[in-house]
């Protein structure tokens, strides 16, 4: 049986964002995982830069996690060129059940996943976070995201390598506020109903009384 990356519902807010909550976040995108070029980090920057332009207040939120100097170095080089300058606030890595707290700063949640091997079939467990913390997510257009982001109705789908269709997406998103408030509350309610640890369970728990029947 293969369990899903769903999270639990305890480490995370049990409210949505206020009115004033929201205005302070509506303009922030936010990024959490590993950072590298195939995981789309220099797609994700690149499209923040050219969206700057447009949302002159937006800023990119990125947990700091490099696997490896050759992972960071090519961001590194990105972002000391001219026009990069305070695009990125770096956060720590931080644990999971840390998240919540750099989640919940922004309006939407980045996953620009590139189109290689296993990222068109993993489900990314950040869905579930940006979901649980009420933000519209922009993702690329992989399965996996069909799956949990364009069928479930909360976030938007742009083609992974394409620069500016994620700028443009970015733009649209941080740019109409109350339609990606609306994103962000049908992720939500998702995550509550449907992809968390809580929900699943009973199902996680039936099955392997099954199968302990069986062996018996």
């Amino acid at each position: 049986m293969l369990t899903p990356n769903y999270a639990s519902r305890a480490i995370y807010a049990d409210r949505e964002p206020t009115d004033v909550e929201w205005a302070a976040r509506s303009h922030k995108l936010v990024y959490v995982g590993v950072v590298n070029a195939l995981r789309g980090a220099l797609v994700m920057i690149e499209a923040a830069r050219r969206a700057r332009e447009r949302v002159p207040d937006l800023e990119l939120i990125v947990t700091r996690r490099f696997y490896k100097p050759s992972d960071e170095k090519p961001v590194m080089e990105l972002l000391a060129r001219p026009g990069y300058e305070n695009l990125v606030r770096w956060v720590p890595d931080t644990p999971g059940d840390e998240l919540p707290e750099v989640v919940r700063q922004a309006a939407v949640g980045l996953s620009p996943l590139q189109d290689v091997g296993q990222y068109r079939v993993a489900v990314p467990s950040k869905f579930f976070d940006y979901m649980a913390e009420s933000c519209a997510i922009l993702a690329s257009d992989l399965p996996p995201s069909r799956r949990y982001v364009g069928e479930v109705g909360c976030g938007v789908l742009a083609p992974p390598a394409d620069v500016d269709a994620w700028a443009e997406a970015m733009v649209t998103l941080l740019s109409d506020p109350q339609r990606t408030r609306a994103l962000g509350r049908v992720g939500r309610k998702a995550f509550l109903e449907r992809f968390n640890w809580e929900a699943y369970e009973p199902a996680f728990v039936r099955f392997y009384d099954e199968l302990s029947q069986v062996q018996s």
